[in-house]
């Protein structure tokens, strides 16, 4: 948590927004006593030396005494503390006043206001402010009315020094106590701020821990019942929910992070077995392009042993018109026979290299549907572990979005490779189901070829015994033509064999080329779910790093 350069603490905040008013009020509450009780005092003090005034009436009446006798009012003076005087026609007749010079104001007149109010309207006159030999006085006049209807006053007073003096001394104490009551105050303000300020301290040293990664809850003031113990127990379930939610977080990444590398191997996997596939296939295709070449030359050596045959049924014709060219022409024909056993050689092992080919190229089928296999267990693999993506990214709610995304597309992939998969096992199927059938035409031709060489061994045993005598070689030519011809028979059927087993073969190498064609997009789709995989765990990598913040 970032802290300013100047910042005032909580606890001097408390103090100061709890003191400042408790100070205010205080301040006014004793300027209002100060007035108040300044005014009370007066007007008690006025109201003593009115009583005092009226007693001292009583009590001046019953005495007789002379004109500057002041030991009455000298002694109601030590007893009472106010001065006293008398006055008769307005004058002063006794007194307790001493003036500066220490003499008494015997013979002097009250202040006119004073005769107004009591001597001609009879009534007590009270003031704060009037001035007596000299001085100012708090003072108290009383008429008294004597039996002859002659008025006298009775006079009460106290300097206005002592009753100000007094009354700040009053106030004074008044202002002291209220001084101490505010420090006391403000030391109860100040452990109370203190102790509110800590447990703000407290739950501060929490947030300040999370904000630096570390789950750190507050132990003390939790019983406290107030808002501050709310807030701290608050605080302290809010640093429980985030540590479970930072600790799931953990957990699912970690979990994304072990699938996307199993799905990684996976993609590396698949990729190997789509290189070995498409070696294969590319195998495959080399074989039926060979294949079809053996046959064109089976074809070519089928013509040859056509010629061979029209050669010898001109012989033959030759033959029948004269005995004395036989001998030359049984000689021909020994050769040419020759030359078709050797072409039937030739052919026969021509049929077997076809019949190898053939072979080989089911032996490449059934190697190419267990790599077909392979595929299918990789893709069933790869849906499994997008479909365990997908959970593990709902339960990561929006943070897994993208992870469900990546599963999704993972997911097709998938199937891409399994209905890719599918399509060559198809391919295979109907490249096995021809070679069968090109095998079975291949075992036809060897057929012919057998009953060929047997008829050329037969026709070779002919010829000898045709040069062994002429005459049981004319009663043979007849046979011979015949056996030319059934051979220029077997020759249609053969061509056609070839012809078939060509056309097998170029089918054979263009459904290799198609194979190859779709394990070639088969490896794309790999690398491009090789390529996801690793987007997938560079993803949880970076999650990993990020939610390694927090201890």
């Amino acid at each position: 948590m970032k802290k300013g350069k100047a910042r005032l603490g909580i606890k001097f905040q408390l103090v100061m927004q709890s003191a400042l008013p408790l100070l205010i009020v205080g301040i006014a509450i004793l300027t209002i006593m100060s007035v108040s009780m300044k005014t009370s005092l007066e007007e008690k003090t006025l109201d003593s030396l009115k009583a005092a005034a009226i007693l001292y009436g009583d009590y001046g009446v019953l005495q007789n005494a002379e004109e500057g006798d002041n030991t009455i009012e000298d002694h109601m003076k030590q007893e009472t503390g106010f001065d006293y005087t008398w006055f008769q026609n307005g004058k002063r007749y006794a007194t307790s006043v001493v003036k500066a010079d220490g003499s008494r104001p015997i013979g002097t007149p009250a202040a006119d206001e004073v005769i107004e109010a009591v001597m001609n309207k009879k009534q007590i006159y009270t003031s704060k402010n009037t001035d007596v030999a000299g001085s100012a006085y708090f003072v108290a006049y009383v008429p008294i009315i004597n039996e002859d209807g002659s008025v006298d006053m009775a006079f009460s007073g106290e300097p206005r020094e002592l009753v100000e003096g007094m009354i700040t001394a009053a106030i004074i104490r008044v202002v002291i106590i209220g001084i101490i009551l505010s420090i006391i105050a403000l030391v109860i303000i100040y452990f109370l701020s203190a102790k509110l300020a800590d447990v703000v301290r407290v739950n501060l040293e929490s947030i300040e821990h999370l904000e630096n990664g570390e789950f750190v809850k507050a132990e003390k003031y939790l019983d406290r019942n107030d808002e501050l113990g709310d807030m701290i127990r608050d605080t302290n379930d809010v640093i429980d929910t985030l540590q479970g939610i930072v600790e799931d977080i953990k957990r699912e990444a970690q979990s994304v992070g072990s699938s996307s590398s199993t799905l990684a191997d996976a993609a590396s996997q698949m990729s190997l077995t789509t290189d070995g596939v498409s070696t294969a296939v590319n195998e495959m295709a080399n074989g039926a392009t060979q294949q079809a070449q053996d046959i064109q030359s089976a074809t070519e050596n089928v013509g040859s042993m056509g010629e061979s045959i029209a050669s010898v049924t001109d012989s033959a014709g030759t033959l029948s018109k004269t005995v004395d060219s036989m001998n030359q022409t049984s000689k021909e024909s020994a050769a040419a026979l020759e030359t078709l056993v050797k072409a039937s050689d030739e052919m026969a092992q021509s049929v077997a290299s076809i019949t190898e080919k053939i072979q080989a190229t089911r032996s490449a089928v059934d190697e190419i549907n267990s790599k077909v296999d392979a595929i299918n267990n990789i893709a069933a693999q790869t849906n499994l572990l997008s479909l365990n993506a997908s959970i593990e990214a709902a339960r990561a709610g929006e943070a897994g979005r993208g992870f469900a995304v990546v599963a999704d597309e993972i997911r097709q992939l998938a199937d891409d490779s399994a209905n890719s998969a599918k399509e060559i096992r198809e391919t295979m199927e109907k490249l096995i189901t021809d070679s069968g059938a090109a095998v079975e035409e291949a075992v036809v031709v060897q057929e012919s070829v057998k009953n060929q060489k047997e008829i050329m061994e037969k026709t070779t045993v002919a010829i000898d015994d045709l040069l062994q005598g002429i005459t049981t070689t004319v009663s043979e030519v007849q046979g011979i033509a015949n056996y030319a011809q059934a051979c220029d028979n077997s020759k249609a059927g053969v061509i056609d064999a070839m012809s078939g087993l060509s056309a097998v073969s170029e089918e054979n190498a263009a459904s290799s080329q198609e194979t190859s064609a779709s394990v070639e997009e088969l490896n794309a789709t790999v690398i491009t779910l090789a390529e996801s995989a690793d987007d997938l765990k560079n993803i949880a990598e970076q999650l990993n790093k990020n939610i390694s913040f927090f201890k």
